[in-house]
């Protein structure tokens, strides 16, 4: 493996990661913080448990909490797997790493746009459900395809 290889592969990592950041951050606060941007007057009354948790969520370390754990149990995740497959084998944990987060940024951009455009717009701002659980579930898929290094050509052999 020569240096090029190496650097490309450390800047594509890297850049998952930033990706992920930007895209975590924005999930996280569309699905945490439904009424970000909104009059007070039109928010949950003060105490209601629907606005405490989006005050809560939309500014200080409430903000940036759920991202940086989720950052930080990918990264774990990544360190472990490292760990487990030896220190030969950290260039291909990587760019497993960087293809997987990249795949898994154009799926959820892709899903937006789709979900944007079947469904209508809601009236009025509330938690969504539907769209919590989803993400959870794509947010586990990715930590699994990250810690196991499972891959499409895998799923064919077996």
């Amino acid at each position: 493996m020569n240096n090029k290889n190496r650097i490309v592969t450390i800047f594509l990592f890297a850049a998952s990661y930033f990706g992920l950041f930007i895209i975590w951050g924005f999930v996280i606060n569309a699905l945490l913080v439904p009424w970000d941007g909104t009059l007070p007057k039109d928010r949950p009354p003060l105490g209601e448990l629907t606005r405490t948790f989006n005050d809560y969520f939309e500014v200080g370390v409430g903000a940036y909490l759920p991202l940086v754990i989720l950052l930080a149990i990918s990264l774990l995740l990544i360190v472990l797997r490292i760990r487990n497959q030896g220190a030969a084998k950290t260039h291909q944990v990587l760019e497993h790493a960087a293809v997987s987060n990249l795949l898994y940024i154009g799926l959820l951009i892709t899903l937006f746009f789709l979900y944007s455009w079947i469904m209508p717009p809601r009236a009025e701002a509330a938690y969504s459900l539907f769209g919590i659980i989803v993400n959870l579930a794509g947010i586990i898929a990715l930590l699994v395809v990250q810690y196991t290094g499972y891959t499409l050509e895998q799923s064919r052999k077996d």
